[in-house]
């Protein structure tokens, strides 16, 4: 079983990338293969809508992370919050995964979990989460939540670098999520 986390955050070694760090652990423990993949390293283009794919004409990182995604039984995506939205960088990768659709739906049935951080408690870390479960309801992926404490996944508090650990309920729903996604995707890979 493999499931791999995207961070969706321009800052490498920030609050998001950690917090699908400790996910993946959680997935590690119920017997997952794990790999993060962080966005802000990667040349990623907008879609210019030119139909033209599957392949995408474009020469650029994204590529690689599609195969990555296809080879996945599950994906956690995180992202900080930019004005009750997610970030840029992910927004545009998104765009740039339609070459999987029109390839097939080839994350369908692919298990997806959902983290978002925030600057304050209510800094808009649901409607990121919903944002990122529309994109994976496209895929016609399996959504799961954090389950023990009914949240739509892994919502966190944290303003600076560092930050995001310090948010005990917050640290509970990560880490519940990323065991839900192991537990889901490892139940459907049996089926």
């Amino acid at each position: 079983m493999r499931v791999i986390g995207i961070a969706g955050s321009p800052r490498k070694n920030g609050n998001t990338a950690f917090l699908v760090g400790e996910a993946l652990k959680e997935c590690e423990k119920i017997g997952a293969e794990t790999e993060l993949v962080f966005l802000g390293d990667k040349k990623i283009e907008f879609c210019s809508g030119c139909g033209k794919c599957p392949p995408c004409p474009k020469d650029d990182d994204v590529q690689g992370v599609l195969e990555k995604m296809k080879s996945a039984d599950g994906i956690i995506v995180g992202s900080p919050t930019y004005y009750g939205s997610m970030s840029g960088q992910l927004k545009t990768f998104f765009d740039r995964t339609h070459p999987l659709r029109r390839g097939g739906f080839l994350l369908k049935g692919k298990v997806g979990g959902v983290i978002a951080v925030g600057g304050s408690r209510n800094g808009g870390q649901e409607k990121v989460i919903e944002g990122i479960h529309s994109w994976m309801f496209i895929h016609d992926m399996v959504v799961v939540t954090d389950t023990e404490t009914a949240h739509f996944g892994g919502i966190v508090q944290g303003r600076n670098l560092g930050d995001a650990e310090k948010d005990e309920w917050g640290m509970k729903t990560v880490r519940n999520l990323g065991r839900r996604v192991a537990e889901v995707a490892m139940q459907l890979k049996k089926t």
